[in-house]
């Protein structure tokens, strides 16, 4: 571990400067919404819901494009076969049941008398269409890396199934719990494209409209198959920044909202709208270098001056408020394959001499650090600061500022300048991890891994047992470590605004699981 050394004097002051220019607008003073007052005379409890959101989805049809935000919005609408509690730990939801038969087949059993919104009956027909639908070329699912080795879903009766694989694939429980949701064949046959306008899943939830970067509404489904829900309305409002998600919150236009800057906790805790609930989540937040061609990041030697470059535990302390656990590789300890690493102590001594050797002298490497502004907490005040940092390395960068739908678009598409804020959300084990930053085709691809290093991350996906698959993934660990392809920078603490009539507890997965949301009588 590191030892503790004294902060440089010129760093804490640049960081105090830019905490000081990103002070929180002023919220509006205001109540919250209040509920009916019954024929008793007592205040009925509210059974509508408002929650404070940074971008749109992308799209209304899942199993397509691997985004977080799109997913919190159908998640309610659509359900996965597995869910999860709210430590992360897998439980029946759509499935009931399974086991697994030998290395290539597993057995589930859907539960009975589970209903569409359009009134059909869940079947393993839309299990089959679902998987089969990620697979197929045309569709350019995101999530096709993931089902990969897939062969068939083979229907038994109209409760039971099997899907079965070309290889052993121990990590599916894992990518059916995360990564694919349950869609309804007849109503995607019949409108095709046009089924963004109206998704029809068997969640808790029905859309109603959405009104592109202003609101997305639903509202109650009432055959839902796990009975009723007390909140009959929800409303996602749109509001891309955090100041003026702060000030709608203390204004009560809005009831819950994640990602609150840590220089708001008080004026929550002061108000008379608002309480404070924290969790460290899975999402884990890197600094990526692109690595394309003609990069200077190609070279080992500037990606390490990168790593040195760069104090976390500074930002964290003195940017986010110690809200998050400093990260050392590219695992979080949250992820069932996690093993410890060296740390890349902050040394900008070091990083000069390692650009040097590269052939660069101070400010020489002119660089653009691209960030988001209000998707992650004090994502912009935290680019500015290792900008500083960098900057006092050896580096001359600058901090360009993206909304998140362009950010998410410029990194998949590989138009993102040379470093880039980057993250991964809801990634409980390692193959996965892996394969979405490290092998082309991935979502969030942060360094394209030598062909071997390739290969290797493919072999930890078929690899059953459990002491095997870990050593196998420490190994692989070490080596991003090693060749500091990307700087690893923490766990994500998530810092939630609740107005204090709810009873609402933030999760691990960063979900927002409504059936288990209600006001306080």
């Amino acid at each position: 571990m590191r030892k503790t050394k004294k902060f440089n004097l010129s760093i804490l002051l640049s960081l105090l400067f830019v905490l000081l220019l990103s002070a929180c607008t002023e919220g509006t003073a205001g109540t919250s919404s209040e509920g009916k007052t019954a024929d008793n005379g007592k205040q009925e409890a509210r059974t509508d819901l408002n929650i404070g959101i940074e971008a749109s989805p992308t799209t209304l049809i899942p199993n397509t494009d691997p985004n977080f935000i799109k997913d919190l919005h159908l998640k309610s609408i659509f359900e996965p076969l597995i869910g999860r509690n709210p430590d992360g730990e897998m439980t029946p939801l759509l499935a009931t049941e399974w086991e697994n038969i030998d290395d290539l087949t597993w057995r589930f059993k859907l539960r009975e008398g589970v209903k569409f919104h359009n009134g059909e009956i869940l079947t393993p027909e839309a299990v089959k269409y679902s998987v089969d639908y990620i697979l197929d070329e045309k569709n350019q699912s995101g999530y096709k890396g993931h089902f990969a080795p897939i062969e068939e879903v083979k229907i038994i009766d109209d409760l039971n199934f099997e899907i079965i694989t070309s290889e052993p694939m121990p990590t599916l429980l894992i990518k059916l719990a995360d990564n694919m949701l349950i869609m309804e064949p007849k109503h995607m046959e019949e409108v095709g494209d046009k089924a963004s306008e109206n998704p029809i899943g068997t969640g808790p939830y029905k859309f109603v409209e959405m009104d592109r970067d202003q609101s997305f509404k639903m509202e109650a489904f009432e055959d839902y198959w796990d009975g009723e829900v007390p909140i009959k309305t929800v409303n996602y409002r749109v509001i891309p920044e955090f100041s003026a998600r702060l000030s709608a919150f203390l204004a009560g236009e809005i009831d819950l909202l994640n990602n609150l800057p840590v220089d708001s906790i008080d004026k929550v805790k002061d108000s008379d709208l608002g309480d404070i609930e924290t969790v460290s989540s899975a999402r884990v937040i890197y600094l990526g270098l692109n690595d394309s061609e003609g990069s200077p990041f190609l070279d080992k030697k500037v990606r390490q001056a990168a790593n040195y470059a760069i104090d976390t535990r500074a930002l964290l302390e003195h940017v986010l408020n110690n809200q998050g656990t400093q990260m050392t590789g590219p695992l979080s300890e949250v992820n069932e394959g996690y093993t410890e690493t060296k740390e890349y102590e902050y040394n900008p001594e070091k990083a000069k001499e390692l650009l040097k050797e590269a052939g660069y002298e101070p400010g020489e490497l002119k660089m653009t650090i691209e960030t988001t502004n209000g998707r992650y907490p004090m994502d912009v005040q935290v680019a500015q600061a290792m900008s500083t940092q960098m900057n006092e390395a050896g580096f001359d960068t600058s901090v360009q500022v993206n909304d998140y739908s362009t950010h998410v678009s410029r990194i998949a598409e590989g138009e993102v300048g040379e470093i880039f804020v980057s993250s991964l959300g809801t990634q409980f084990d390692a193959f996965g991890t892996f394969k979405n930053l490290f092998v082309p085709g991935g979502t969030f691809l942060i360094h394209t891994a030598p062909q071997e290093i390739q290969d290797k991350i493919h072999e930890g996906g078929t690899i059953v047992d459990p002491v095997k698959l870990k050593a196998h993934f420490d190994e692989l660990q070490h080596w991003a470590v090693e060749e500091a392809v990307m700087v690893p920078l923490w766990q994500q603490g998530d810092v939630y605004a609740i107005n204090k009539n709810l009873e609402f507890h933030p999760r691990v997965d960063q979900r927002y699981i409504l059936t288990d949301v209600k006001w306080k009588e």
